[in-house]
């Protein structure tokens, strides 16, 4: 029988489908399934030939499902043949062959081709119907779309698979994703993303951040201005900030004991530290700063 698989695809269509005339002619169906079973590439004109003879549909059905090798034609001749639902046995077996447009992607999704709808980007569909297929063939889960597909269904369930595989950018693909990311421990890549382009809401993204009070996280990728918004000012004395907008709109909260001390060996900071607290120079903290940081020209001109 090996030697047989081997001699057989050595044939030229024209020899098979001789033997295959032959066979059918003297009713030898079992040489016939033999010899599909044994690498003879199946043709439409063999099975032109089964209906010439008169062999029953289920015969021919059959056939179908044993053949190992196939020409391309053979899925318009069952096409042209057969319905759908006389197929439903028939056609998974040749779910990497069928064409776009039939069967219909209802008729995939009652016969339950689901390598076809895949074949044809129906990720939803699938995820819908038959998540566990798309788990079990993993080569599917490859692809974005299939997971965002698998998102849509059970957010709970393949939120952390996703999470585990770093699939982020699927993650990101839904509405809330991104909140899913932030809490759990993604919040500085989110937020440094910005608005990605107009994919991400920024701003909700930054007021989702204050919520869960992750006030380092938005200190650490510069959003001062909200946080300052948000009278968090203590961030700014903890990092020895010289930003602008705290040292000049907010000299009350502001550390500048503790600044000059920590920009000890940088002339260029401690010249900006006395240029803020002179714009503030009636605030009781920057006016005490200056006097002990300026010399005696230096408190003179305070009162000019």
């Amino acid at each position: 029988m090996e030697n047989f698989k081997k001699i057989v695809p050595l044939n030229s269509f024209e020899q098979n489908e001789k033997m295959v005339w032959y066979c059918l002619e003297h009713h030898e169906i079992g040489r016939f399934k033999q010899l599909v079973q044994s690498n003879m590439p199946l043709t439409a004109d063999m099975l032109t030939t089964l209906v010439f003879f008169d062999y029953f549909k289920d015969t021919i059905k059959e056939v179908l499902t044993l053949v190992t090798k196939y020409t391309v034609p053979v899925i318009d001749w069952m096409r042209a043949y057969f319905t759908v639902e006389e197929l439903a046995d028939v056609l998974p077996y040749y779910q990497d062959k069928l064409p776009d447009d039939w069967p219909t992607d209802n008729e995939c999704l009652e016969l339950k081709l689901w390598e076809t709808l895949c074949r044809r980007h129906k990720f939803d569909l699938v995820a819908q119907n038959a998540p566990e297929f798309l788990e079990k063939e993993g080569e599917w889960m490859t692809y974005s779309d299939v997971c965002v597909a698998l998102l849509k269904q059970n957010f709970a369930k393949y939120a952390p698979m996703m999470m585990e595989q770093k699939r982020f950018s699927c993650l990101l693909a839904l509405r809330n994703g991104w909140k899913y990311l932030i809490d759990n421990g993604m919040a500085i890549k989110i937020l440094e993303m910005k608005d990605a382009c107009g994919l991400l809401p920024n701003d909700e993204i930054i007021d989702y951040c204050l919520q869960k009070q992750l006030y380092e996280e938005l200190y650490l990728v510069g959003c001062d201005d909200k946080l300052l918004e948000n009278k968090k000012f203590d961030l700014f004395v903890k990092h020895h900030s010289l930003d602008n907008k705290f040292l000049t709109e907010y000299p009350e909260e502001v550390d500048w004991e503790d600044l000059w001390k920590y920009y000890k060996y940088d002339a260029k900071s401690r010249k900006k530290l006395l240029e803020k607290a002179k714009q503030n120079k009636k605030v009781p903290k920057c006016y005490e700063f200056l006097i002990n940081h300026l010399g005696l020209w230096g408190q003179f001109c305070l009162f000019i």
